[in-house]
């Protein structure tokens, strides 16, 4: 799904990834994407981030999402659109499959997330290394 957003909060040229906290599945691949990324194309935060809550709760379907978004250029996509849209940030193969798998995939993946991998605490944002990606 994309959204248009009114307020950047982003600087130029960088995408806003927020994700789970809670998630241990999600804090691994947010380490692995961290790992990927040239360029400072990213900065990371979770959704309980109280300037993220207060963002999340002014649209309805950002609420409701309980997906990955990534907000670019004033756009927030979630599921397998901000897959593609990190692809596309990473230049990852993963932006030849069509978009139907990648959801299908997404939606398999986001509902079993918890069972996947059962570690909870988000110790992504706490790392040092990773200070200058942190909102």
């Amino acid at each position: 799904m994309k959204i248009s957003l009114t307020d950047s909060i982003i600087p130029t040229g960088r995408s806003l990834l927020v994700f789970d906290s809670e998630c241990g599945l999600c804090n691994q691949i947010v380490g692995l994407l961290l790992r990927l990324e040239r360029g400072n194309k990213f900065i990371i935060t979770t959704r309980e981030h109280p300037s993220i809550s207060s963002l999340l709760s002014i649209n309805i379907s950002l609420a409701n999402s309980d997906s990955v978004i990534i907000i670019t250029n004033n756009t927030a996509y979630t599921e397998a659109d901000a897959v593609k849209e990190i692809a596309k940030k990473l230049t990852l193969w993963i932006l030849i499959t069509p978009k139907p798998i990648i959801q299908l995939i997404y939606l398999f993946v986001a509902r079993n997330r918890h069972f996947i991998i059962r570690k909870k605490k988000c110790n992504i944002i706490l790392r040092k290394k990773y200070s200058n990606k942190t909102y």
